[in-house]
């Protein structure tokens, strides 16, 4: 009877010890559940390109930071970039694009399809926005896209931007300009392909705004090699999302490496991580902020606009003595770099 009552003690100590280590090497997993590939589906003319981007996500659909995006065309012509830029070939047909999220030994995979066309003649043409509301004095970008029968744009088409009722002015590249009090306006393109000619237009609301309420940064994520840079756009708005004016910004790197320019341009340091921007607005005593996410991929050595240390997966290592690395990779002093940026060896964009 002891011998029974000391074994089940002995496995109820066991147990108990083992337990808390199951949980405790259970909450250490990576929450990276899934992830969210845009467009899904998307039709191209021939050489034509399409900004792709992937957003890791855990099981409540939440954004999971620190996660590295690799790029590929699995099926059908056409390249991507590391950035996840697809560039069709000179030929129709469909291909599939696939996107591997990876964060530490979990990896999930996305497929979007492409079908590229040899477009038609011009058929209508796309004004976006078709309304928009601007503060007074306030401006507006409006882009044009002449489109075949079947929606895929068109080639050799240019355009002509006029307002036609109200008050403002829109430039020859469709940036409008409110005037000073409020009222409504309709700014009108035409988009010529030879003697065809197509129209759209589009409705300007100016309103004197309110307060900041909030900053709205774009992009919110993006993909960057070593080195590279983004341009980050921060808009002031107010409860109605309104743009605001007079409003001061301020850009800083609040975790992960690289730096960022007062004016908002990211340029990527030369390590693969996470890094994050925010961005202040500030109006008189109101002060409001948010934050982007910039995951820092080793560039491809085959990818003519990259550039990475030349021999990293070849065993070459030129100019690095025989290191496993390159000359101050690991501390940042980067020791005999001779003041570059980069390390010695550096294969550049031909």
């Amino acid at each position: 009877m002891k011998k029974k009552i000391v074994g089940i003690l002995v496995t109820l100590v066991l147990t108990m010890t083992i337990i808390p280590a199951v949980i405790v090497s259970a909450e250490e997993i990576p929450p990276l559940d899934h992830v969210i590939l845009s467009p899904i589906n998307v039709t191209l003319p021939t050489e034509g390109t399409q900004q792709f981007t992937a957003i890791g996500q855990d099981s409540a659909n939440a954004t999971v930071t620190e996660v590295t995006y690799t790029w590929s065309v699995i099926a059908g012509d056409g390249t991507i970039t590391p950035s996840g830029l697809f560039t069709a070939s000179d030929t129709a047909g469909t291909s599939t694009v696939q996107v591997v999220a990876t964060k530490d030994i979990i990896t999930r995979t996305a497929t979007a399809t492409v079908t590229v066309v040899v477009p038609g003649p011009l058929d209508h043409v796309a004004l976006a926005p078709n309304t928009v509301t601007i503060a007074v004095n306030g401006t507006q970008q409006f882009t044009a896209v002449g489109q075949d029968l079947v929606n895929v744009p068109a080639t050799n088409v240019s355009y002509a931007w006029s307002v036609i009722a109200g008050t403002g002015t829109i430039n020859a590249s469709g940036l409008y300009t409110a005037a000073a009090t409020p009222g409504t306006s309709t700014v009108k393109v035409i988009a010529t392909q030879g003697t065809i000619t197509k129209s759209d237009t589009a409705t300007v609301t100016v309103v004197v705004p309110g307060t900041l309420d909030h900053v709205v940064l774009t992009p919110a994520t993006v993909n960057l090699g070593f080195g590279e840079t983004q341009q980050f756009i921060a808009i002031s708005q107010d409860f109605a999302n309104t743009a605001v004016t007079d409003v001061n910004y301020t850009w800083a790197v609040t975790a992960g490496s690289g730096t960022i320019s007062n004016s908002g341009l990211f340029t990527a340091g030369g390590t693969v991580g996470t890094s994050t921007v925010k961005v202040t607005a500030t109006q008189g005593a109101i002060v409001k902020s948010t934050t982007a996410i910039i995951t820092v991929i080793r560039c491809d050595e085959d990818d003519e606009d990259r550039c990475e240390p030349r021999g990293w997966e070849h065993g070459k290592k030129l100019g690095w003595h025989g290191e496993k690395t390159p000359p101050g990779w690991s501390n940042g002093n980067k020791t005999g770099w001779a003041g570059e940026v980069c390390p010695p060896g550096l294969m550049k964009a031909k």
